[in-house]
Formats: structure tokens, sequence, C-alpha cells
């Protein structure tokens, strides 16, 4: 008796972190929601129709400061996600929101990028410094799905909403922000720290 216990309690525990791992965690910015989906890697264009399905679409990155939001998800995750930017349908030489070919006023290409016309889609290629890549819109990756307003399944869930650090006690140096803390760690305990702020190690 006390066997089948065990493993009805083992199976029981199973169940659930197998459920609480499938649960969307969701992070707001600037009135907006993010989740990034690491489990179901897939092209541009499914992870495009699969956004749009639930409600929302690829992220659409619209400056430094969402930028850099997008890029602490992908630190934290670990990846290099798709984002929502393809080449113009009409300028195959500009990049344009996917959703509404709008041509984009702000971007963050990393060194010699874009370098191929022939790479119509865009993603966080470096998630350590946050700059972008063309690529071939048939390969697999994580995507990240942004949404206007709160999604349904968002509902009574806390919400992890992201503030940019306070540049007070930042220093800034060609584009990027620096912080030193007096804190003596390890350097697993100082990874964790940075990750946990948006960013990384420097």
């Amino acid at each position: 008796m006390q066997k089948s216990v065990g493993i009805a309690l083992i199976c029981t525990m199973l169940f659930l972190l197998c459920t609480l791992s499938s649960a969307v965690t969701y992070r707001k910015y600037n009135g907006h929601y993010y989740y990034i989906e690491t489990g179901a890697q897939t092209s541009w264009n499914s992870a495009r129709t699969t956004a749009i399905s639930k409600g929302g679409y690829l992220v659409r990155i619209s400056d430094a400061g969402e930028n850099a939001f997008v890029q602490s998800i992908a630190l934290a995750a670990g990846t290099s996600p798709w984002v929502g930017m393809q080449r113009c349908s009409s300028n195959n030489n500009q990049f344009c929101f996917a959703d509404t070919n709008t041509v984009l006023t702000y971007t963050n290409w990393y060194d010699g990028e874009p370098s191929n016309p022939a790479e119509l889609c865009v993603r966080l290629y470096h998630y350590a410094d946050g700059t972008w890549n063309d690529q071939f819109c048939n390969l697999v990756y994580a995507y990240i799905v942004e949404f206007d307003s709160q999604p349904a399944d968002a509902s009574g869930l806390e919400i992890d909403e992201y503030s940019p650090p306070p540049s007070s006690d930042y220093r800034k140096f060609r584009g990027h922000y620096y912080y030193l803390s007096a804190t003596l760690s390890t350097y697993e305990t100082a990874r964790s720290a940075a990750i946990s702020m948006g960013g990384y190690l420097v």
C-alpha cells in the first residue's frame, strides 16, 4: 500500500510540474503584453500565424527601450528569437513591420547586417547585446508574441511588469548601460543577478 501511495504521489507531482512548466508567463511593458515561446520552435511564417491566432502578433520593436525589454526576455530564456520584422514587399532593401508593412524607423543590426537580400526575416541575433540579423524564414527558432491588451488567458495571473533601470545608477558607453555592484558575489550569483535585472555580465 505504501508503495502505491508513493507512486501516486510522484505521478501527481510530475503532472503538477508539467502543468506549471507549460503555463505561459507574460511580461508587461508600456501597456502591452509579451511572452516568449521556446518549446515549439518554428519557422518565421509559422510563428507569425500562431501569434495572430492567439490574438497577438510577432513583436514589433519600435525603439531602443522596447529593444532592451525584448532583449531581457530573450536573455532570460537563453535564446535568439524571431521578431516581427521582414524585408518590405515593395522594397527589398528596406525592412517593415510584418503586419502593417510600415518601414522601420528604429533598427539595431549586428555589425555587417543585414547581409543577404535572400534572407527576408529578422531575429534577435545576439541576445547578449540585443542586435539583429536578417535570416532565412524557413529556419526554426523561438519567437516572441506581443499583445496590445491583456490576453484572456492572462486574467488572474501575476504579470511581470518590466521597468527600465534608473539612469542615475548607470553609466552609458556606445549605446550600452553599465552598473557596478559593490556586493561581493560568486560568478553564478553575479550572473543570476545581472539576468534578473534584464542585463548580463559585461
